[in-house]
Protein backbone atom coordinates (compact mmCIF):
# COMPACT_ATOMS: atom_id res chain seq x y z
CA UNK A 1 0.00 0.00 0.00
CA UNK A 2 2.67 2.41 0.79
CA UNK A 3 3.99 1.80 -2.73
CA UNK A 4 0.41 3.24 -4.05
CA UNK A 5 1.37 6.26 -1.69
CA UNK A 6 4.71 7.16 -3.23
CA UNK A 7 3.21 6.45 -7.00
CA UNK A 8 0.81 9.36 -6.27
CA UNK A 9 2.93 11.75 -4.76
CA UNK A 10 5.80 11.45 -7.95
CA UNK A 11 3.04 11.27 -9.73
CA UNK A 12 1.84 15.08 -8.28
CA UNK A 13 5.78 16.14 -8.13
CA UNK A 14 5.99 15.48 -12.10
CA UNK A 15 2.84 17.17 -12.72
CA UNK A 16 4.04 19.97 -10.67
CA UNK A 17 7.69 20.37 -12.74
CA UNK A 18 6.08 20.39 -15.86
CA UNK A 19 3.37 22.80 -15.44
CA UNK A 20 5.35 25.20 -13.72
CA UNK A 21 7.59 24.65 -16.53
CA UNK A 22 5.14 25.72 -18.85
CA UNK A 23 4.41 28.81 -16.67
CA UNK A 24 7.99 29.88 -16.77
CA UNK A 25 8.59 28.69 -20.89
CA UNK A 26 5.76 31.26 -21.56
CA UNK A 27 7.20 34.43 -20.06
CA UNK A 28 4.07 36.81 -20.34
CA UNK A 29 3.93 40.25 -18.45
CA UNK A 30 1.04 38.39 -16.19
CA UNK A 31 1.14 35.26 -15.61
CA UNK A 32 -2.00 35.08 -13.90
CA UNK A 33 -3.76 35.97 -17.25
CA UNK A 34 -3.53 31.96 -17.79
CA UNK A 35 -4.77 29.00 -17.11
CA UNK A 36 -1.72 27.30 -17.24
CA UNK A 37 -0.84 28.85 -13.49
CA UNK A 38 -3.67 27.94 -11.99
CA UNK A 39 -3.21 24.07 -13.27
CA UNK A 40 0.19 24.87 -11.63
CA UNK A 41 -0.49 26.09 -8.71
CA UNK A 42 -3.10 22.94 -8.45
CA UNK A 43 -0.45 20.52 -8.58
CA UNK A 44 1.34 22.13 -6.03
CA UNK A 45 -1.37 21.81 -3.75
CA UNK A 46 -2.39 18.32 -4.71
CA UNK A 47 1.47 17.31 -4.51
CA UNK A 48 1.79 18.65 -1.38
CA UNK A 49 -1.30 17.08 -0.03
CA UNK A 50 -0.10 13.91 -1.32
CA UNK A 51 3.23 14.18 0.46
CA UNK A 52 1.14 14.96 3.84
CA UNK A 53 -0.92 11.94 3.10
CA UNK A 54 2.22 9.47 2.34
CA UNK A 55 3.94 10.52 5.59
CA UNK A 56 0.94 10.27 7.79
CA UNK A 57 1.25 7.67 10.59
CA UNK A 58 -2.19 8.02 11.78
CA UNK A 59 -4.51 5.49 9.65
CA UNK A 60 -7.83 7.27 10.58
CA UNK A 61 -6.38 11.17 9.24
CA UNK A 62 -4.50 9.12 6.42
CA UNK A 63 -8.25 8.09 4.73
CA UNK A 64 -9.84 11.61 5.85
CA UNK A 65 -7.17 13.10 4.19
CA UNK A 66 -7.25 11.07 1.01
CA UNK A 67 -10.96 11.29 0.79
CA UNK A 68 -10.41 14.71 -0.11
CA UNK A 69 -7.75 14.92 -2.09
CA UNK A 70 -9.45 12.60 -4.61
CA UNK A 71 -11.96 14.98 -4.53
CA UNK A 72 -9.26 17.56 -5.40
CA UNK A 73 -8.02 15.62 -8.30
CA UNK A 74 -11.79 15.35 -9.31
CA UNK A 75 -11.84 19.32 -9.59
CA UNK A 76 -8.23 19.99 -10.77
CA UNK A 77 -8.84 16.60 -13.59
CA UNK A 78 -12.20 18.80 -14.51
CA UNK A 79 -10.47 22.19 -14.83
CA UNK A 80 -7.80 20.73 -17.07
CA UNK A 81 -10.14 18.78 -19.63
CA UNK A 82 -12.49 21.51 -19.74
CA UNK A 83 -9.45 23.63 -21.10
CA UNK A 84 -7.77 21.03 -23.31
CA UNK A 85 -11.68 21.13 -24.48
CA UNK A 86 -11.40 25.31 -25.11
CA UNK A 87 -8.11 25.12 -26.61
CA UNK A 88 -9.21 22.13 -29.53
CA UNK A 89 -12.06 24.31 -29.72
CA UNK A 90 -10.07 27.08 -30.84
CA UNK A 91 -7.61 25.04 -32.72
CA UNK A 92 -10.20 23.31 -35.05
CA UNK A 93 -11.96 27.30 -35.32
CA UNK A 94 -8.55 28.68 -36.42
CA UNK A 95 -9.14 31.14 -33.61
CA UNK A 96 -6.41 32.53 -31.06
CA UNK A 97 -6.75 30.76 -27.35
CA UNK A 98 -8.69 33.26 -25.29
CA UNK A 99 -6.74 31.09 -22.06
CA UNK A 100 -3.72 32.54 -22.15
CA UNK A 101 -2.19 29.39 -24.35
CA UNK A 102 1.32 29.54 -26.39
CA UNK A 103 1.00 28.77 -30.03
CA UNK A 104 0.39 25.63 -30.64
CA UNK A 105 1.02 23.90 -34.51
CA UNK A 106 -0.62 20.44 -33.32
CA UNK A 107 -3.03 19.43 -30.32
CA UNK A 108 -0.41 17.14 -29.00
CA UNK A 109 1.70 20.49 -28.28
CA UNK A 110 -0.99 21.68 -25.65
CA UNK A 111 0.00 22.07 -22.40
CA UNK A 112 -3.30 21.69 -21.17
CA UNK A 113 -3.79 18.25 -22.77
CA UNK A 114 -0.49 16.47 -20.79
CA UNK A 115 -1.73 18.54 -17.51
CA UNK A 116 -5.04 16.38 -17.79
CA UNK A 117 -3.38 13.64 -18.82
CA UNK A 118 -1.34 13.99 -15.58
CA UNK A 119 -3.99 15.06 -13.37
CA UNK A 120 -6.37 11.96 -14.46
CA UNK A 121 -3.37 9.30 -14.23
CA UNK A 122 -3.10 10.51 -10.51
CA UNK A 123 -6.77 10.48 -9.67
CA UNK A 124 -7.24 7.45 -11.00
CA UNK A 125 -3.98 6.30 -8.86
CA UNK A 126 -5.70 8.31 -5.86
CA UNK A 127 -9.06 6.11 -6.72
CA UNK A 128 -7.12 3.20 -6.26
CA UNK A 129 -5.22 4.34 -2.75
CA UNK A 130 -8.67 5.14 -1.63
CA UNK A 131 -10.25 1.64 -2.57
CA UNK A 132 -7.65 -0.21 -1.54
CA UNK A 133 -7.37 1.38 1.77
CA UNK A 134 -11.31 0.79 2.65
CA UNK A 135 -10.42 -3.27 3.06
Amino acid sequence: MKHLYFLQTIILLGGTIFAWTTVAQEALPNPWMTVCIYGALGFTIAFLWAGYVHFTKDAKLKDFCQKYLVWFLVAGTLFAWGSFVHTAWSFFNRQACTLGCPEITTLWAASCLWGALTFSLALVVALVVRLRSKK
